[in-house]
């Protein structure tokens, strides 16, 4: 997996990851690690296409990981006014119909922060 890095601290409260609208039966994984120099807890939000968003939260110095079906957006917020740091691991898979068969597709994304 491809990793970025996350920086929430003074005016970033939260910041959007990820975002994919034209997506249908994927899977999303994320894994979140919260830096132990962190000051706060990190809540994770994953948006779903049908039903109630996935909501967990990181503290700092731990890493916790989720696959999810039918995504459509990752969140990331920080829990209270400290500052927040650590790295993401994103990993996007669906899978495509063409010409009745099954195509499965992997999507690795990036994003990194200052």
């Amino acid at each position: 997996n491809i990793c970025g890095n996350f920086l929430l601290q003074d005016a970033t409260k939260s910041s959007k990851i990820w975002e994919e609208e034209a997506l249908k039966n994927n899977t999303v994984s994320i894994t979140l690690f919260n830096s132990s120099h962190s000051e706060s807890s990190v809540e994770v939000c994953i948006e779903i296409m049908e039903g109630e968003a996935v909501i967990f939260i990181v503290p700092p110095g731990n890493s916790i990981s989720r696959t999810i079906e039918g995504a459509h957006a990752v969140t990331i917020e920080r829990i209270g006014e400290e500052q927040a740091s650590g790295k993401f691991c994103l990993d996007v898979c669906f899978i495509a119909r063409h010409r009745d068969k099954y195509i499965y597709e992997k999507h690795i994304y990036k994003k990194e922060f200052p």
